[in-house]
This record gives structure tokens, sequence and C-alpha cells, in this order.
């Protein structure tokens, strides 16, 4: 598969997602259309999920781990939340193997652990290269990457996570506005 395309599809992963995350968590855009533009966004970011699953069904494991660990992190407590995790949820299934779904598995371990990391250990370093970065979401892709011998996975996540650097910078900057006292 084209790196390019790879890379492509991985930002619009994130791109796809924040949008509902800002319209249900941050009332980003209220009303109507809100409602409307979160639906919208769901069923768009489905289709990438979709796309890459194409792409690249190496992505299968990677995807559960991310998903499971979202659902054990309560990350979806809205109906278009839901909606995010059970539309892919298809998708992810008509994919799995034995194989992925260990890894998987395994994937949703190391994220449990990191995740106990950043939140036991508060050291400038821990929260610099863990949290703040969002570097403890290369870890997976990277190891099944390395196992897999398909460095997709590990390329897919990579624009996603700048993308999502760019979207806290620019909610910091108040080119993309919150309600007041909305947590980001």
């Amino acid at each position: 598969m084209n790196t390019i395309h790879i890379l492509l599809l991985g930002a619009a992963f994130a791109l796809t997602a924040k949008p509902i995350d800002l319209i249900d968590e941050n009332k980003w855009i209220v009303g109507k259309v809100g409602f409307a533009l979160k639906y919208f966004f769901v069923l768009l970011f489905s289709y990438v999920v979709f796309l890459s699953l194409e792409a690249d069904r190496n992505l299968t494991p990677l995807f559960l781990a991310l998903f499971l660990f979202w659902i054990l992190k309560g990350k979806f407590g809205y109906p278009s939340h839901v909606l995010v995790a059970f539309i892919p949820g298809i998708l992810i299934g008509q994919h799995i193997t034995q194989e992925y779904a260990v890894m998987g598995m395994g994937g949703l371990a190391v994220y449990g652990v990191l995740e106990y990391v950043v939140r036991h250990f508060k050291n400038r370093v821990v929260q610099t290269l863990l949290y703040k970065s969002l570097g403890r979401f290369l870890i997976v892709p990277l190891g099944m990457s390395l196992y897999l011998d398909d460095y997709n996975l590990f390329l897919y996540i990579i624009p996603g996570l700048l993308s999502m650097h760019l979207v806290r910078y620019l909610i910091k900057k108040d080119i993309i506005r919150i309600r007041e006292g909305v947590r980001t």
C-alpha cells in the first residue's frame, strides 16, 4: 500500500473523530446543526475505518486495541460515541482472526499499563513523553508493526497524533472556540 495513502487515512481517522468530541463534549457547535454534524462525522469516521481496513487489514488489531481501550476508559458517554465504536466494530469483526484478536488484547494490556504509568507517576519525563505528547499511543502500533513486519500501523497513527496536537493548539490560540468551563 502506498505510504502517502496510509498517512492520509491516518490523518482522516483523527480529523473525523475529533469533531464528534468537540461537538458532544465541548459544545463547539450546538443545536440542530451540531446534532446533524456529529452524526455526519460518525458516518464519515466509519467510512474512514472501512477504507483503512481495505487499505491494510493489519490495522485490525490496532483498531481492536484502541476501541477496547476507549470503551474501558469510558470514552463512549454519548450516543454518537457509541456509534463510533459500534459501526467500526462491525467492520473490525469482518477482518478478525485469532492472531489479530490476541494482538488486540495484548495491545489493550499495553495501553492499560501505560495509562497506569501516566496516572501514577507524575514526574515531568513521564508526563511529557507519555501524556502530553500522546507518545503512549505510538508504542502499541510500533510493537504491532515490528511483529507483523508491516510499518503501515506505525505510519497510520503518526498523522492522527499530529492532528490532535494541531487541534489542541488551535483551541489554545482560540482559533477553535469552545464553551467556557468545558474541558478540552
